[in-house]
């Protein structure tokens, strides 16, 4: 038996960070979205005692390789003795802020789950998520959602649909420890902090206003920028596009623009591909995909 699910990536339409934990976690606030850039992956039974094979992705430290924790994970857990090989078509490019590695992981416990016949639910699954990375439990929950805490507390939110989202890429690798290293050498204990959005104000904002009005923002932007100035000058092109709105996708290094119309998307697409590679227009995902088990 085989089992093939789409892993999509995310943006982050608000991030922000309120303080360290005594878990040495930051606390954070934060509207995910998922999108319709796909990783493809495929799950399979194959022998050896708890032993996991990964095709077709870069290598990657097996401590650092999210797939294959969340596969030694889950076998730990369930007390299950099989093996599983793993292949996966790669397209999110890694260290760019678009939930790639924690996707791939939520794809691989959802397959391993169906495979080994444990129907264990999103709960459980997703406090094995938070386990391998604050952003797994997101993936295996929902496709839009405030998320707080150091990840665990997800909100899920009926999506909205009624815009288009390009991404660039500029193909900088950036470490989300490093990224977060950077923001608290960056505040003292007199820096001025913006006000915490509630609950109830993000979802507010996300609903009822246009993305041209949203008051969304990401912490971590103002640092990366800095150690990274390409970033702004992906943002001032999308602002010379008449983005309606522009923002960091998680710690960077990718950007993205938003719009409401699906012609200025296009033309933005074309001249942003004239000057950067990895250029994508993509739509917000409307529903998670659903794994698919073959015989």
């Amino acid at each position: 038996m085989e089992v093939s699910i789409k892993s999509p990536a995310k943006v982050n339409l608000h991030l922000e960070i309120i303080g360290r934990r005594n878990d040495e976690y930051h606390e954070i606030i934060s509207l995910f979205q998922s999108i319709t850039l796909f990783d493809e992956i495929s799950v399979r039974a194959a022998s050896g005692n708890r032993r996991c094979e990964i095709q077709g992705q870069p290598d990657i430290p097996l401590k650092d390789n999210l797939i294959y924790r969340a596969v030694k994970l889950f076998l730990e857990e369930s007390g299950i003795d099989s093996g599983f090989s793993v292949n996966i078509v790669k397209r999110i490019p890694m260290g760019a802020g678009l939930g790639g590695g924690s996707g791939n992981a939520a794809a691989v416990l959802e397959a391993i789950n169906i495979l080994c016949g444990t129907k264990w639910d999103t709960e459980r699954l997703g406090n094995l998520g938070i386990r391998l990375g604050s952003d797994v439990p997101f993936f295996l929950k929902s496709v839009a959602a405030i998320v707080r805490g150091r990840g665990e507390e997800i909100t899920g939110l009926k999506p909205r649909v009624d815009y288009f989202i390009i991404v660039v890429n500029p193909g900088i690798n950036i470490n989300t420890s490093k990224a977060y290293s950077l923001y608290d050498a960056s505040i003292s204990e007199n820096s001025k902090k913006r006000d915490v959005f509630s609950l109830a104000t993000l979802e507010e904002e996300y609903f009822e206003k246009p993305p041209s009005m949203w008051r969304f923002f990401n912490s971590f932007y103002q640092v990366i920028s800095k150690k990274h100035p390409l970033l702004d000058e992906i943002k001032k092109d999308f602002s010379s596009l008449r983005a309606d709105y522009v923002g960091l996708s998680g710690s960077g290094s990718s950007i993205f623009g938003i719009f409401s119309q699906q012609s200025s998307a296009e033309r933005a697409e074309k001249a942003l591909k004239n000057k950067y590679t990895q250029v994508w227009l993509v739509k917000p995902l409307d529903r998670k995909p659903e794994a698919v088990l073959k015989y």
